[in-house]
């Protein structure tokens, strides 16, 4: 894991986005910006998320913002799956085991049951429509049932995934 500077991380994120010169250079440094942070609050290491090792989920991230549609954005499956990675992140030595649901609701409603097992030690996120919920402050978990602060329309996507 190689740590870049703030200019080396931009010209690799408009390399994969496939933009050349200095075209938009403030907007992208304040979506890589952006992307940073959300993967420090979803619990990545600060230092994993300024390495190289998370430069291809920064430009995923990037592109999602860049993409933003009137009302909101949604991020990639790949982009939560990464972000899940490497939050999990401690050394290349060791991947963790994925397990993951989804769950489609059928009406409004604050609670949803799911069936993968897990232990005290698994960590699991939780994704609804591509936004990655946080533990005690959008929903909390008893057994098997997440109760979120919130109601959840119907066909909301729910997306569980437990790392072991």
């Amino acid at each position: 894991m190689t740590q870049l500077t703030a200019a080396e991380r931009l010209a690799k994120v408009k390399t994969a986005l496939g933009i050349s010169g200095d075209y938009q250079d403030d907007t992208l440094t304040f979506y890589i910006d952006e992307v940073i942070e959300e993967l420090v609050d979803a619990g990545v290491a600060r230092s994993i998320a300024e390495s190289s090792a998370a430069v291809g989920c920064i430009a995923l991230g990037v592109n999602d913002l860049w993409n933003y549609s009137s009302g909101g954005v949604k991020h990639s499956e790949q982009f939560n799956r990464r972000l899940i990675q490497l939050s999990l992140k401690e050394s290349d030595a060791v991947t963790p085991r994925e397990r993951h649901e989804r769950i489609v609701t059928e009406q409004l409603t604050n609670t949803v049951q799911f069936s993968l097992q897990y232990s005290d030690d698994s960590v699991i996120r939780i994704f609804t429509n591509g936004l990655l919920e946080v533990v005690n402050v959008d929903y909390t978990i008893d057994g098997n049932v997440i109760t979120f602060n919130g109601m959840k329309i119907a066909g909301t996507e729910i997306d569980i995934y437990i790392y072991d």
